[in-house]
């Protein structure tokens, strides 16, 4: 499922949609590692951890409601 955090726009750094900092991640162990130096976006598993993704990955997604 993506979460909406990538690191696009500076490699390492991973903010949310809106540009806020992560106050809280759940990186599984080795990750987020830019596999290929192409992973730029962030999933979770089904057991809450994160890795990072190929953006071009099809997956669901989460949205945020106010």
């Amino acid at each position: 499922i993506w979460i909406g955090a990538n690191d696009i726009s500076s490699e390492g750094s991973f903010k949310w949609p809106d540009g806020g900092s992560l106050v809280f991640s759940n990186w599984d162990s080795g990750e987020p590692n830019n596999n290929k130096n192409k992973e730029d976006c962030g999933e979770m598993y089904n057991d809450g951890t994160w890795n990072d993704a190929t953006c071009t990955d099809t997956q669901y997604f989460v949205c945020e409601f106010d």
